[in-house]
């Protein structure tokens, strides 16, 4: 178990900002602590200004929101009286504490279009890691990625919520997709 409840807190940060959502289970067994300790670390650095996303269900788990306000500074003597300031390493200390811990893998890509403008969904992509490809007036290009083909598609349906989409590539998801479009069952056929 780790003790230095500061750089704990740190790495923690580090990973909620990976664009991703986290399990607590996960999160406990990367730092090393309990799953218990994860939510106090959650709920102290939600204290400091930092929002937090709490994301509930099978998929569920914590993520930093990745809005405007979310761009905040943690201030020395905010962690602690037993932190002594110095200087940090390329100046960034989420980019420091992000490169020592390590991303997750998200050797995943899928290409979508989504028809409909970029402006119309980015409500709905800010939860997915994206890159926007192409704009036009009527649709966009959209790249997503994720560390599995399960959470491309729960990805996918999520954007399906809000916009007709198509999956460009690869193969695999847009199998994957006709495969959930097909197990879905609409109210009218039950009846």
């Amino acid at each position: 178990m780790r003790t230095d409840s500061t750089g704990q807190a740190l790495q923690l940060l580090s990973l909620l900002q990976t664009h991703r959502i986290w399990p607590c289970a996960e999160l406990a067994a990367r730092l090393g602590v309990t799953e218990r300790t994860v939510r106090r670390d959650l709920d102290r650095l939600r204290e400091l200004g930092y929002p937090i996303d709490s994301i509930s269900g099978r998929y569920g788990g914590y993520r930093r929101h990745q809005g405007e306000s979310s761009r905040r500074h943690v201030e020395p003597h905010q962690l602690g009286s037993h932190f002594a300031p110095r200087t940090i390493p390329g100046g960034d200390a989420a980019g420091f504490v992000a490169s020592s811990v390590g991303l997750t893998a998200r050797d995943h890509n899928a290409t979508l279009i989504i028809h409909k403008p970029f402006a119309e969904v980015e409500g709905v992509l800010r939860w997915a890691d994206h890159a926007l490809r192409e704009e036009h007036t009527e649709h966009c290009v959209v790249q997503i990625r994720s560390e599995d083909l399960g959470r491309l598609a729960m990805t996918v349906a999520e954007i399906a919520l809000t916009a007709p989409v198509s999956v460009l590539e690869p193969d695999e998801l847009a199998s994957a997709v006709g495969r959930l479009t097909a197990h879905l069952v609409d109210r009218e056929r039950l009846s």
